[in-house]
């Protein structure tokens, strides 16, 4: 953990919840689409906060259960967070379970692993980046993404430093969103235990927020059916229904 963490709470355990989204199947950006048609869906469920200056966010949450009954090509389901920057740009990080073959997982396999990715602005290009093969043993963990020098973003797993990003190159951050991802072809094969996934964010001042306070109110963006999600507090709870 870094400094600025040290007084971090565990929020998890207290509502479960339901919710889940499934996003498009290209570069996982969280711009979530309006429905989850069977067939081909890339859908999301995640809780929101805009603000103009966002330094920094944060998040934990447990490595639970998410997997799906086909891996083929790029299906994927995620549990995340991701930081937009002006035109259009991220950084996320979290947990996927995916086909590894395509990304730099060097296992070459269907993986429950730590990634992160980035996207430049104005569709300047899209990167996966592996840190670590993990299991969904329920531990909780943390992960953050805070500005760095000369405008690019450093991401933490359990404050550790794991990599940097001067691909989406911004001052300061637009949106955060933290929740569920899955790209699959057949909604039905989806399983995910619940995760309750807390939130903060720091501002242009350095100051670290729950994401419940500060001067923007969470909102949410669910893909339906056949999934659900709301805030609770700082935290978003999600789960397969």
């Amino acid at each position: 953990m870094t400094a600025t963490k040290t007084r971090r709470r565990t929020a998890f355990g207290t509502i479960l919840v339901l919710m889940l989204a499934l996003l498009g199947l290209a570069p996982s950006g969280a711009s979530a689409a309006s429905s989850c048609p069977p067939g081909g869906s890339h859908c999301y469920a995640i809780g929101q906060l805009y603000r103009n200056d966002f330094t920094g966010i944060y998040g934990h949450w447990h490595s639970n259960n998410m997997y799906l009954n086909d891996y083929n090509g790029s299906q994927h389901i995620n549990s995340e967070m991701w930081l937009l920057i002006p035109g259009g740009g991220w950084v996320e990080t979290g947990l996927t379970n995916a086909n590894s073959s395509s990304d730099p997982n060097p296992c070459g396999c269907t993986a429950y692993e730590v990634f992160w990715d980035d996207a430049a602005a104005n569709n300047g290009g899209y990167w996966q980046h592996w840190v670590a093969n993990v299991t969904p043993d329920g531990t909780d963990h943390w992960y953050e993404i805070v500005h760095g020098n000369n405008n690019t973003w450093n991401i933490y797993h359990d404050g550790y430093l794991v990599g940097n990003s001067a691909n989406a190159a911004a001052a300061n951050g637009v949106r955060q969103d933290i929740g569920g991802e899955v790209a699959s072809n057949i909604l039905s094969n989806i399983h995910v235990d619940w995760f309750e996934m807390t939130a903060e964010f720091r501002d242009g001042a350095g100051n670290w927020y729950w994401s419940d306070g500060g001067a923007s109110v969470p909102t949410q963006s669910i893909d339906n059916p056949p999934f659900t999600g709301y805030w609770v507090n700082s935290d978003w709870v999600w789960e397969h229904s």
